[in-house]
């Protein structure tokens, strides 16, 4: 379900993308894949305003277009339906959710 007429209009919130920042080395943020549904605001919160919100570059896409950007390595990490999981050779993170 996508957000959207809720008190506070977390829609606008969420369609901010941060821009790349260069670290030493020349080493970049890793490039996250999104998606703005109610079960993902407290991770994605989490990414654009708490204490790691510099650490990422995070964008926004439907749950296809996150699996897509994943799989062409657009992104490097990427929430996705779990049907994309089937062809791919993924890392999955276990225990953190």
């Amino acid at each position: 379900m996508p957000i959207s007429g809720f008190r506070h209009d977390l829609s606008k919130t969420f369609r901010k993308t941060l821009h790349p920042v260069c670290y030493p080395n020349g080493l970049t943020r890793p490039k996250v894949c999104a998606v703005s549904y109610l079960n993902t605001v407290p991770l994605v919160w989490g990414i654009q305003h708490g204490p790691q919100a510099d650490f990422f570059d995070l964008s926004f896409a439907l749950p296809s277009e996150c699996a897509r950007q994943l799989s062409t390595g657009e992104t490097d990490i990427g929430i996705v339906p779990v049907a994309a999981l089937l062809d791919s050779d993924y890392e999955i993170f276990r225990g953190t959710g």
